[in-house]
């Protein structure tokens, strides 16, 4: 008699699954083809959105140095213009530290960091030397000023200039180019 071994068992279960396949092909198909079109679409939907939004930074970059030329500020080059947006000077970066400013409801803390750009590209010792110093001549001018007065960015740009006036005349070998505060929270 004939008995039924492990290669009829395996060659029934392959001819099932062929069946299975054979008449849900339909089915199958469709669904490979509707994951093929949602790649494609997924991929051109892409590249579209980066190639238009490269046109929005250059028209933006565009009228930004137009602006400045028209102000009388400087080049109309694209070129030169992003070249000075990235030539920043050697930095030098104060602890962060807290300073009690001015406000309506009374007092408020500021939690600051301070970093100087320098004009020469290599930060001198005398910048170490002075740091108390620096720390002193800042805290003491923010706490003169209130919170209205250097909430807004003119304001903030307004305590740059005095920093810098107040601090480059202490500086021997070195002065400051520009000031950036990394952190200005107020709470």
């Amino acid at each position: 008699m004939y008995e039924v071994g492990f290669f009829d068992e395996y060659s029934n279960t392959c001819s099932i699954f062929l069946e299975w396949i054979v008449m849900n092909y339909r089915k199958t198909l469709l669904i490979i083809i509707l994951i093929f079109i949602f790649i494609v679409l997924g991929i051109s939907g892409s590249i579209a959105w980066m190639a238009l939004s490269t046109n929005d930074d250059d028209d933006k970059i565009k009228r930004m140095v137009d602006l400045k030329h028209s102000s009388g500020y400087g080049s109309s080059s694209i070129e030169e213009y992003e070249k000075s947006r990235l030539d920043v000077g050697a930095m030098y970066t104060l602890e962060m530290f807290v300073v009690n400013v001015k406000d309506k409801s009374g007092k408020t803390d500021l939690k600051l960091e301070v970093s100087f750009e320098m004009t020469k590209n290599e930060l001198s010792a005398e910048l170490e030397e002075k740091t108390a110093l620096f720390r002193d001549k800042i805290i003491v001018l923010i706490s003169s000023k209130s919170m209205e007065q250097i909430s807004t960015n003119s304001g903030k740009d307004r305590l740059k200039k005095e920093i810098m006036a107040n601090i480059n005349p202490l500086l021997k070998d070195d002065k400051i180019k520009n000031i950036y505060f990394p952190t200005f929270i107020a709470k």
